[in-house]
């Protein structure tokens, strides 16, 4: 397996640290490339899908929280909802909800050939993506949920 683009482009970013290919698998005609690096003390996974129609490159960020009082798991949703609906270019998901325990995944995702991913663009989304947690978590406040990272 050949070393992408977008591994280079990564470590190039001024403030990532700690880059490492996680895992490299290949299917047919498809490869998976698993990564992660720090960003602002944020640690981000990712992954690469390459096949011959198109390549799609994935970030995510996982935290943990708790909730500070109960809420339900019907307005933590329609939160998540609404803050999706404004932020095209971010997603959230609630990927557990447990007694007042919250996992959360922030992730973007996008369409691009390897070759043509270039520092900018992936600087851009790294200085987007990082603050996207704090952010989520004072929206969440303004709807009266209350939230402390775990």
């Amino acid at each position: 397996m050949t070393t992408q683009n977008l591994f280079e482009v990564l470590e190039q970013v001024e403030d990532v640290t700690n880059f490492q290919v996680r895992e490299s698998e290949e299917m047919e005609d498809i490869v998976f490339y698993d990564f992660a690096f720090d960003f602002s003390d944020i640690k981000f996974v990712g992954r690469q899908i390459v096949s011959p129609l198109f390549t799609l490159n994935t970030f995510n960020l996982h935290f943990e929280y708790v909730l500070k009082k109960e809420a339900t798991k019907l307005s933590i949703l329609e939160a998540v909802n609404k803050y999706n609906a404004d932020r095209p270019l971010l997603k959230v998901a609630l990927a557990k909800y447990k007694g007042r325990k919250l996992e959360l995944k922030f992730s973007s995702d996008f369409i691009c050939d390897d070759a043509k991913i270039v520092q900018g663009q992936m600087e851009a989304l790294v200085k987007i993506m990082a603050p996207t947690p704090n952010d989520f978590v004072r929206y969440l406040t303004q709807k009266k949920i209350f939230l402390t990272q775990e």
